[in-house]
């Protein structure tokens, strides 16, 4: 049996945490969303579909589910961005700018920590050979920490890429600024 990737092992250790969250009806503003995605979004299985996402994103919380929906849809929202498979390249952005709204502060410690132990293992696959050349959201993964109020984290996130010539060498500056704005 050959070892998970981190990457791998923090997405399934996320889905553990975040599982304990039912499929159930999602509760969808009748004159504002699409009720067939919210019936897609409600049923059992993998979640969410790459098509999907981004109408999700737009809606979610406020006008198409609820936080507890939210959460259970993050794990495979996160493996979606996570492959480059979603529709758009600011995706992960627009997960945490729901995690934003939110208010993560408010979960329980072993979810942010799972968040937190994904979020590490993510900024480490894109800063990988793996991860070069595939995407670069750079600026999501750092959002995503800063949104759970672990700036120190940020400083470090930003120091161990700085130490990496070859990701210095592609000349993320604007991308690396931008969270800690």
């Amino acid at each position: 049996m050959t070892p998970l990737d981190p990457l791998d092992a923090e997405s399934e250790a996320l889905a553990k945490v975040f599982g304990t969250y039912e499929a159930r009806p999602m509760h969808a503003c009748e004159s504002c969303c699409d009720t067939a995605l919210a019936a897609r979004l409600s049923a059992e299985g993998e979640g969410i579909a790459p098509r999907d996402l981004a109408a999700y994103l737009l809606e979610a919380v406020h006008l198409l589910g609820d936080e507890k929906d939210f959460k259970r849809l993050l794990p495979r929202m996160l493996t979606l961005v996570a492959e480059g498979n979603n529709p758009h390249a600011s995706a992960i952005e627009e997960v945490f700018e729901c995690l934003d709204r939110i208010h993560t502060n408010a979960w329980s410690a072993e979810e942010r920590e799972a968040l937190r132990r994904w979020l590490w293992a993510f900024w480490r696959h894109l800063c990988s050979a793996a991860g070069r050349g595939k995407q670069k959201p750079y600026a999501g993964a750092l959002r995503g920490m800063a949104t759970l109020g672990e700036e120190g984290e940020v400083v470090a996130m930003l120091n161990e890429t700085r130490a990496d010539p070859l990701i210095r060498s592609e000349d993320h500056t604007s991308e690396l600024q931008s969270p800690c704005n």
